[in-house]
């Protein structure tokens, strides 16, 4: 369950922090907005206490620039966000995509990690036992280490790299008992994910 619910958890904070980072990008936009403004009420109050008779405090010239240089770095991060959010959020939305794949490839081994653990018999699988490590070497890791590094070596099986990842998803989770088939559109869906995070982190 531990391994479930730790996946979920990713899935739930990349959702959060996708939406929090939208309305942030949209405040930046309202933020530079509302600088103008008050910058143009400012002066506006100050033009009409001239006419008034009266003079603006010896601070305002100082205030002024200090305005118009908060003015400016707003309008540099405005535009930032303005060309994020006019062209559909790019550089967030590839984020998310990484992160989601990293979120999915992180299950997969983290349940055959909890596999090894629970399972007494999984010594005795045939791939498992094909594993070469120098003794010196898996002596001088913790358990966990251990678990890690056998999952580390079944996902280098010559048999897996030729496929695509949600196939060796499926023959590696198959190993802890959890074969079955998936929904086409959930593994067309899976297999767009996998190309995509490809292409964004390798340009191929």
């Amino acid at each position: 369950k531990e391994p479930l619910k730790q996946f979920l958890e990713s899935i739930r904070s990349t959702r959060e922090f996708y939406l929090l980072t939208i309305d942030g990008l949209r405040m930046i936009i309202h933020h530079h907005k509302f600088l103008v403004i008050s910058d143009a009420r400012i002066k506006e109050l100050n033009s009409s206490l001239l006419e008034l008779g009266g003079e603006p405090e010896e601070t305002e010239k100082a205030q002024e620039i200090s305005r118009a240089q908060d003015r400016e770095q707003a309008k540099e991060r405005a535009d930032l966000a303005q060309r994020e959010v006019s062209n559909g959020f790019p550089v967030l939305r590839s984020q998310q995509v990484v992160s989601l794949w990293s979120s999915i490839e992180c299950l997969v081994e983290d349940v055959l990690v909890a596999w090894l653990a629970n399972d007494p018999e999984v010594m005795k699988n045939e791939r498992i036992r094909k594993i070469k490590i120098p003794l010196s070497d898996f002596d001088r890791m913790n358990e966990s280490e251990r678990k890690y590094y056998l999952v580390s070596e079944l996902q280098r099986d010559p048999g897996l790299s030729q496929r695509h990842e949600i196939e060796r998803f499926e023959s590696l989770l198959a190993l802890a008992g959890l074969s079955g088939t998936i929904d086409a559109d959930v593994k067309r869906d899976l297999i767009e994910l996998g190309h995509i995070r490809n292409v964004l982190l390798h340009r191929r």
